[in-house]
């Protein structure tokens, strides 16, 4: 059963810079929701157990700056994935979503 409160979209060209508190990384957002995001293509040296990580999503000339609390990581090769929970969006992150799936809704109909 899906427990998601909201749906997932899957946006092309969102990248990542993220941190675990102790180093910087690059990422591709894989999928993104009001509260939620996953980042994939990360260094194996990234703390997968960390209890929280900075994130900076960029697309285009947008930049949102976010609280990630882990879900779940997992490594896979020399690559890392993570998904969490975005703590406390803002605004404009909500705005920046709501778009996006306006627009991918548009497109699939």
């Amino acid at each position: 059963m899906e427990k998601r409160r909201y749906q997932r979209i899957f946006p092309q060209g969102l990248s990542a810079e993220i941190s675990d508190g102790i180093g910087f990384y690059k990422g591709v957002v894989s999928n993104i929701s009001m509260n939620g995001l996953t980042i994939e293509d990360l260094p194996s040296r990234i703390d997968g157990k960390a209890s929280w990580y900075i994130v900076v999503v960029r697309y285009k000339e947008l930049s949102f700056r976010i609280f990630l609390k882990p879900k779940w990581s997992l490594l896979d090769g020399s690559n890392r994935l993570v998904g969490g929970m975005i703590v406390d969006p803002s605004w404009d992150w909500a705005e920046f979503v709501h778009t996006l799936t306006a627009k991918i809704k548009r497109v699939d109909q």
